[in-house]
């Protein structure tokens, strides 16, 4: 009951349909296909959201005599569906016109005209031999219901079987022009004109079969001799295999005149072309069939075994394979993925490996040839396609999948957005900083590199500076040293001063408060009145620190790379970090056990970040460093005053004296002087020129008595 309901509805819903509710607007025809068919092919969209379809058009006024092939044609389109077959979407039928709603293609032709790709045209020719043999899958309506109890598909001979034998179909109409190509390159079968069984009482291939364009270019020689009644007593695969010969020569050859021309090779593959003219056997019996055509195409070092056909008919049987093949699969993929042709890869390939890789059966494997497809997208392909699975893939609990996505980042990370990597990517990729396998946390600190120009301020200048120096005092020495590097690398990027205020506002601030209590009020006012004056100098606290104690790291790959990290961080430093912290620090190690440090020479296990196949000098790397740090210091000093100590100003008459207190400038740069200091530098400046009165009366006191001595010890 429920059968017949859905039948009816959809009848009355076509029955329903006139020129002004067809959903869909019919734009720009494409006029060079005009004459290679009975339809008319136009580009259209669907009017509720824009979607772009393919629209075939067939003028019922001007063409009467073909009005039965185009409602044949109609009818199988509605009825038959199969994923290899062009796709069928709505329909509209009235006395003047028939419209046939399609997913966007464009006829094959084009395709072999502008750049024709071998893969491509072996896989279309494969495609369109297994679904001319193969089963179709009917929907409710389909005339011809098959019970898959009684009927067998796992080789094409049994598909043969059940078309020819069992069902006793004919397409008729296998040329390329009945070919059309998706976006990807992929090819769909269509041109139902004629299909039907011969057997049935009136079928149209039968008495219209001569009604399609250039019928008598592509029939076989007994329907030329005897005419279309012929098919209904010659085997049931004779006609669909001259055709589909046909459509082998115009693949690689171009259109031909005369059937004679069929026989020459030219440009059909060689060990294609002994199978292709058992095609064209003159007698109908004797003629092979496409079973036998794909059987010698698909044996051992045939020409249906190629890369590209192999890998296409693993992904469409990818989920009745075992772990290992896929695996294998997959490596071998990652070889190969690249000498095809990209758009099928983006279009066909590239979903099937996303679904593998989301959903677990591909796991960490599947990542290298998404991301080789992934090189090929533009930025909007590539947010659509892949972003939103790779965000997700980064929350994984399997650790090689992890590991991969860190390994692969270099190669997308410039697709990832700021606000992705900042609310959903890093705070996974954290959790890299403390695992407990060796490689993770060495390839997370390697990362960061990468992530840290789309970091926001307060993750760079709080977690991350966090992690990185739990990761200095890790027990894996090549890890710390990493970090080292690390911290090297991202210096630009942490901040020259933090506001106290960025710290303690929100919930900082209520916190403080709440633990004050009663002096609440008071430290609020004062915070509120200095919050613009006190500064956290993050990257020279950070920064300094850290360097130092890599020089004390006992692993000597440390030691060089905290060298290395300040010279090339030295122009942060101001003079008193270079005199009071640095180059101590640094001196210790121009005495270094170590003179030559092979920088290389790690093991796998605990790789660099930058690993480098030169001798890197330990001792000779910190007289360097020192030595660079003197001559910034030089300059530095540069600007510095000659002396902390200013004359006493004479005050002005009229005005009272200061008692010699002045206000003298800061003994270290960059500091403020306090209250005592600021006192003793004013006496001093007091007593400034009796104290130079005193000196010199000491030395020439002094050098008169010693003269005084020698003269009377001559005498």
């Amino acid at each position: 009951m429920a059968f017949l309901s859905g039948v009816l509805k959809s009848s009355l819903q076509l029955l329903s349909k006139d020129a002004t509710t067809f959903p869909y607007t019919i734009g720009d025809k494409v006029d060079w296909y005009e004459g290679q068919s009975i339809w008319s092919l136009h580009h259209g969209t669907k009017r509720e959201d824009g979607t772009p379809v393919s629209i075939f058009t067939f003028d019922c006024q001007k063409q009467r005599d073909s009005i039965p092939l185009a409602k044949n044609a109609f009818k199988k389109m509605r009825t038959i569906r199969h994923p290899d077959l062009l796709k069928y979407i709505d329909g509209f039928e009235s006395d003047n016109v028939i419209h046939i709603v399609t997913e966007t293609v464009e006829p094959v032709q084009n395709q072999l005209r502008q750049d024709p790709d071998a893969n491509l045209t072996l896989w279309g020719l494969y495609k369109v031999a297994t679904q001319t043999c193969r089963r179709l899958v009917p929907n409710l309506r389909n005339p011809h219901p098959v019970s898959p109890e009684n009927s067998s598909f796992s080789t094409p001979q049994n598909a043969i079987k059940f078309l020819n034998a069992d069902c006793g179909l004919v397409h008729g109409n296998i040329r390329l022009s009945s070919i059309f190509a998706t976006k990807g390159g992929e090819w769909k079968l269509g041109g139902f004109e004629l299909l039907g069984s011969p057997k049935e009482e009136g079928a149209v291939i039968l008495t219209f079969g001569g009604l399609v364009p250039d019928s008598a270019k592509y029939a076989s020689p007994e329907t030329r001799k005897s005419g279309w009644s012929i098919i209904k007593d010659v085997p049931v695969h004779s006609t669909d295999s001259w055709l589909y010969a046909c459509l082998v020569y115009e693949s690689y050859n171009g259109p031909f005149s005369s059937s004679d021309q069929l026989t020459t090779r030219k440009d059909i593959p060689t060990n294609m072309f002994a199978a292709y003219k058992q095609l064209l056997a003159p007698g109908p019996a004797s003629r092979a069939d496409l079973g036998k055509f794909i059987d010698l195409g698909t044996r051992a070092g045939g020409f249906f075994q190629t890369d590209f056909l192999q890998v296409n008919l693993f992904l469409e049987n990818l989920s009745m394979k075992e772990q290992k093949e896929k695996e294998g699969f997959y490596r071998k993929l990652d070889e190969v993925i690249e000498h095809f042709p990209m758009e099928f890869c983006k279009n066909k390939i590239l979903p099937e490996l996303i679904n593998a890789f989301e959903y677990g059966s591909g796991g960490a494997k599947v990542l290298n040839p998404i991301v080789k497809i992934g090189a090929h997208l533009t930025d909007e392909e590539y947010e659509r396609t892949i972003t939103a699975s790779l965000v997700k893939m980064f929350a994984s609990a399997d650790r090689g999948i992890r590991l991969s996505l860190l390994e692969n980042l270099p190669r997308f990370v410039n697709h990832l957005g700021a606000k992705a990597v900042n609310d959903k990517i890093f705070p996974h990729v954290a959790t890299g900083f403390t695992d407990g396998t060796p490689i993770l946390r060495e390839q997370t600190v390697k990362a960061i590199l990468l992530l840290v120009p789309k970091l926001n301020e307060r993750i760079i200048n709080y977690d991350l500076l966090r992690y990185l120096a739990k990761l200095q005092m890790d027990e894996e020495p090549g890890i710390r040293t990493n970090a080292t590097i690390c911290l090297g690398k991202i210096a630009r990027y942490l901040s020259d001063a933090v506001s106290l205020g960025a710290w303690m506002t929100g919930d900082y601030k209520s916190r403080m408060m709440a633990s004050l209590g009663e002096t609440a009020c008071c430290i609020e006012h004062i915070y509120f009145r200095w919050v613009t004056v006190l500064w956290l100098q993050t990257r020279k606290k950070v920064l300094v620190p850290a360097f130092t104690r890599g020089l004390r790291d006992g692993f000597v790959h440390a030691r060089v790379a905290s060298l290395m990290a300040l010279n090339a961080t030295a122009e942060y430093y101001d003079a008193l970090d270079c005199s009071t912290k640095i180059v101590p620090c640094v001196s210790l190690t121009l005495v270094d056990k170590e003179k030559w440090c092979l920088w290389a020479a790690c093991s796998s296990k605990t790789r660099l970040i930058e690993l480098l196949s030169w001798i890197r000098p330990v001792r000779v790397q910190a007289f360097k460093t020192i030595d660079m740090f003197i001559k910034r210091l030089e300059k530095l000093v540069e600007s510095m005053p000659d002396t902390a100590i200013q004359e006493q100003q004479q005050p002005a008459p009229g005005t009272a004296a200061t008692n010699g207190l002045t206000n003298p400038a800061s003994t270290i740069p960059g500091t403020f002087p306090s209250a005592a200091a600021s006192v003793a530098a004013g006496a001093a400046a007091v007593v400034g020129k009796e104290a130079a009165s005193w000196a010199g009366w000491a030395v020439t006191s002094l050098t008169t008595r010693i003269l005084v001595v020698l003269m009377s010890s001559e005498c």
